[in-house]
């Protein structure tokens, strides 16, 4: 819980994580990323299992019973794209493989959704508003039919 006020969410869904020298940190900072083709969080520090991945998994469930409880919207949007390479979008991505590459959905803060591949612009989208929760029961539905 402690660490919880020290991340920051940068682009490209990478999260910076202050380091604690009380916690036994020795940098100033940790980047904590998802990868989603390996399905697993990883850590500048090159542990496993750490707190700053504990943290940003902490800092995303709170952020988004935040957004839910505020009545919040927020806009979702599905595509099928090809990419050889890393995929992120300007939001929380979501993807699941496709016989032609990738099926992604989006859902993001802003209406105007860029998704890139390999850090380039791929394809801009226009998502959806719907409040917040109806777009966290869409991304459940969506991690569940994998």
């Amino acid at each position: 819980m402690r660490r919880l006020g020290d991340v920051a969410e940068a682009v490209g869904g990478l999260y910076i994580v202050a380091g604690r020298p009380e916690l036994g940190d020795w940098k100033p900072q940790y980047q904590v990323w998802y990868s989603a083709a390996e399905g697993k969080w990883f850590c500048s520090c090159g542990r496993r299992a750490c707190t700053h991945i504990a943290a940003v998994q902490l800092y995303i469930a709170y952020r988004r019973a935040l957004e839910m409880s505020q009545g919040a919207y927020l806009y979702v949007a599905e595509a099928e794209v090809e990419c050889p390479g890393r995929l992120e979008a300007n939001g929380r991505l979501y993807l699941k493989p496709s016989p032609r590459g990738f099926k992604i959905l989006v859902i993001s803060k802003r209406g105007r959704i860029v998704v890139k591949c390999g850090g380039y612009v791929l394809m801009e989208l226009l998502g959806e508003k719907m409040p917040a929760a109806a777009a966290e029961a869409l991304a459940e539905a969506y991690e569940s039919e994998k």
